[in-house]
């Protein structure tokens, strides 16, 4: 496999960085194309090669290659902060090299990426949003924030594909990714891992396809471990809806809510495991479907389990396959969740529900999301309506697009702020400051600034203040 750039490549279709490490801001590039039947080209809009370049809020958009659509590095380490990375395009006439990496393609490079969006790119071989590789040296992506989606892949990674070296992602959302209408055994809808030391903590991976892996893949990968994430809506031809496991040294699935998915074909539409060593504690895996061969919970084809305060109920054929249920034990159980709405994409947990932290046994919380959808609370007033606590819930529903609710409760009257701001701690809206009765309120978030403007996709917090009371919520805006 030739993943490197060859002398006679052509590189840098906008902008071309050799050697040299310039500071890029509030930059547009559009409109450019490298790369032909004969020769390859490589970053359609910027290409760098031996650079540290800093690039905030740069736009990349409708540029063709090769390799990298919109962006490639190689042998350098960039940093990319709010960039956006969108409708970029890769040609196939090259017999010698396929295309690879519609939104970003970086090769023995250190890649950091904050806030940025990488949508409606492909389509390609391997990674149609991002596609980080080893040729000769070595490769890390650490990614936080932000979001891909909408990426086309035919073989590996519609969202991701990353193939060696270490992988960080933070509070990234992966949605609507899909695999090619011609893909012959695409894996990693959302993302796909190979040989990679992965964590991943605090995703959002929603309707993403493919034919194995839906959600996520991980291929050989010596340490996996996913924590505190949500998977959701996820489909695969085949099995793995969810989450796909094969030949993993260690793995961990940890604090996850999986729902929902499906492994059409065969099944395993929550989680598929074969050969690999994993160890899954204070996860939700409920309500998945698919074929009637396997499990639609969690099926092991070969390797160990164990498992810890676990919840695995109501998946289709049965909860679990190929292992012995651990169902009774290491508080372990099979009981409904009580989501509070899971067409609405809001999965936390309603005030009575066995996962919630104080409903558990001791197991602490489990699944990704907390309580927010209680009618009232222990100890409320219920002739005058009155909350005998201060509570912000969870909003409503989240990921959310474009209108959620945040709910709050109010035990005294008193001046109440309600503000929105941005992983950086930027203020983005101020949604409500006056006076409000002691009671249960609802405020509504349409995804506006508080000039009036769209706000790009992305988590986003809300803080509530009343008196000496103060709380803070995390969401996720999708677009």
């Amino acid at each position: 496999m030739q993943t490197g750039v060859p002398f006679e490549a052509r590189c840098g279709g906008g902008v071309l960085i050799l050697n040299q490490s310039p500071t890029l801001r509030n930059l547009t590039v559009t409109g450019n194309s490298v790369g032909s039947g004969s020769q390859l080209g490589a970053g359609g809009g910027i290409m760098m090669n031996g650079s540290s370049s800093l690039l905030e809020d740069v736009v990349v958009t409708g540029n063709t290659g090769i390799h990298g659509g919109a962006f490639y590095a190689y042998e350098s380490n960039p940093t990319l902060v709010r960039c956006t990375f969108s409708g970029n395009m890769l040609s196939w006439d090259n017999p010698t090299y396929p295309p690879r990496g519609g939104g970003v393609h970086a090769v023995d490079s250190d890649l950091t990426m904050i806030d940025c969006i990488v949508q409606d790119n492909g389509e390609v071989t391997h990674g149609g949003g991002i596609c980080v590789e080893e040729n000769t040296g070595t490769a890390s992506l650490d990614m936080t924030g932000g979001e891909i989606s909408g990426n086309t892949a035919r073989d590996r990674g519609a969202g991701l594909y990353q193939s060696a070296g270490t992988a960080n992602l933070d509070r990234v959302m992966v949605r609507d990714n899909t695999r090619s209408a011609s893909a012959t055994m695409a894996y990693g809808g959302g993302l796909s891992f190979d040989g990679v030391t992965v964590a991943a903590d605090s995703l959002t991976v929603t309707d993403n396809t493919a034919q194995v892996g839906a959600g996520v893949s991980g291929l050989n990968c010596p340490d996996f471990q996913l924590t505190n994430s949500v998977l959701a809506g996820n489909t695969a031809d085949f099995v793995g809806g969810g989450v796909f496991l094969q030949d993993c040294t260690v793995a961990g699935i940890t604090g996850n809510t999986i729902v929902a998915n499906a492994g059409t074909g065969s099944g395993a539409g929550g989680v598929y495991v074969t050969n690999s060593a994993v160890t899954m504690a204070n996860s939700i895996v409920a309500m998945n479907t698919g074929g009637a061969s396997l499990a639609n919970g969690v099926y092991f084809a070969s390797g160990s389990l164990a498992a810890t305060c676990s919840d695995v109920w109501g998946n289709a054929e049965s909860d679990w396959g190929g292992v012995t249920d651990p169902t009774g034990t290491a508080g372990n159980i099979s009981a409904d969740p009580l989501l509070c709405d899971v067409a609405a994409l809001d999965f936390s947990l309603g005030s009575a529900s066995p996962c919630a932290a104080a409903n558990s046994g001791g197991c602490g919380l489990i699944g990704a999301v907390g309580e927010s959808c209680a009618a009232s609370a222990v100890g409320d007033d219920e002739t005058t309506g009155v909350p005998a606590v201060f509570r912000v819930e969870q909003n409503f529903p989240n990921p959310f697009n474009p209108r959620t609710t945040i709910r709050f409760s109010l035990p005294e009257a008193g001046r109440t702020v309600v503000t929105i701001f941005d992983v950086r701690g930027r203020q983005v809206a101020e949604l409500l400051d006056e006076d409000l009765a002691a009671q249960v309120h609802d405020v509504a978030w349409t995804g506006l600034d508080q000039r009036g403007r769209e706000v790009s996709a992305g988590v986003y917090f809300y803080r509530v203040t009343s008196g000496e009371h103060e709380a803070v919520g995390r969401m996720a805006l999708i677009r």
